[in-house]
């Protein structure tokens, strides 16, 4: 069953809690698309978000390529640009329309052939997408095949782009707002009843909308984690992310094992560069990041200059906490939240 013109508009214009269908949200999270699937297929998504429904469906779909997930289908995609407007390392990002409201597309690299493996990741995070609705995360739309069985993941299109983009434009920005609504977003996935980890937490995976709210984009790395054994699935997206907000656990395994505290290391970073301006660790390339991260145990300087006028001091000692090379020295996302929030409303 695909889901209809209607349903998407309403989505587009209703703000960052709508989606293309209608997901009543419990606290935690996740509930049922409430459609039947053919014979032989997998059961929906269903209730809360259950890691071996997201196994057993990304099997499925990519080995019956090119078949799509019917509850998550759509096709009232319009004018797609030509050229993508956007890369990243496996994928091309292109803009379209829906009714004249503008979509961000994502699809493989256009030198990529759709491989089993490649189709098992694409399946995997428009499934988990579907699954999750919160105001800091950019609402899933669907998913939208070419006549060419071209596959993109449909998501909304933020005017203000990226959140480094959006303060180079806006250098008078309420930096803790942003930073509370990006923690807020990591929050609640770290919290739902199959914890999520995001993976690659930076300033280039934050959109900004009109009226300045952040939305946190791609799950493409992220993990869920299994919270029977605590290990974590898929094993193959561990070594996602870049070196510059990477943890020393997740760029080497071995001292410390992988868990949700990782996160908190990608946030901690990007703090930094949302108060500098800048990357991390902006005047070393990536190896010798990883030499500063693993073998020097060093972590980003504090950030000066005009963006920090809301970094007090306060402030830079949690975000220092996030850097503890011991993951479980770490604060939990609850605490880093409440901690921003706070010096969001009181002033640092």
């Amino acid at each position: 069953m695909r889901v209809t013109t209607t349903q998407i508009v309403r989505a587009l214009e209703g703000g960052s809690q709508s989606a293309a269908f209608t997901r009543p949200v419990s606290t935690p999270g996740i509930t049922s698309q409430g459609e039947e699937m053919e014979p032989g297929v997998p059961k929906v998504l269903s209730g809360l978000l259950n890691l071996n429904e997201i196994k057993e469906n990304c099997t499925h779909y990519a080995e019956m390529w090119p078949s799509l997930p019917p509850h998550l289908l759509i096709d009232c995609v319009e004018n797609i640009s030509t050229f993508p407007i956007a890369r990243t390392t496996s994928s091309d990002i292109l803009k379209g329309y829906i009714k004249r409201t503008g979509v961000v597309m994502k699809t493989f690299r256009s030198s990529a052939t759709p491989t089993r493996t490649l189709l098992k990741k694409f399946y995997y995070e428009a499934l988990l997408l579907s699954k999750i609705q919160h105001p800091n995360i950019n609402p899933f739309i669907g998913l939208y095949i070419t006549q060419s069985q071209k596959i993109f993941m449909i998501s909304k299109f933020m005017n203000h782009g990226t959140l480094p983009q959006y303060l180079a434009s806006f250098p008078e920005a309420d930096r803790l707002k942003l930073l509370s609504g990006v923690a807020n977003a990591v929050m609640y996935l770290h919290n739902l009843s199959a914890p999520v980890l995001h993976g690659d937490i930076r300033g280039a995976n934050v959109l900004v909308n009109d009226d300045g709210l952040p939305y946190l984009i791609d799950l493409g790395y992220s993990l869920i984690m299994d919270i029977s054994n605590s290990s974590f699935f898929p094993l193959d997206n561990i070594l996602g992310g870049s070196p510059r907000w990477t943890s020393g656990e997740k760029l080497r395994s071995g001292e410390f094992p992988l868990t949700l505290k990782a996160d908190i290391y990608s946030f901690a970073c990007l703090c930094v560069e949302v108060f500098s301006g800048e990357v991390p660790f902006k005047h070393l390339n990536e190896g010798a990041v990883i030499v500063e991260v693993l073998i020097r145990h060093k972590h980003p300087p504090r950030p000066e200059g005009p963006g920090t006028l809301q970094l007090s001091d306060a402030l830079w000692d949690m975000i220092e906490s996030c850097f503890a090379r011991d993951p479980t020295a770490r604060p939990s996302m609850n605490c880093v939240h409440n901690f921003i929030e706070s010096a969001s409303t009181n002033g640092p």
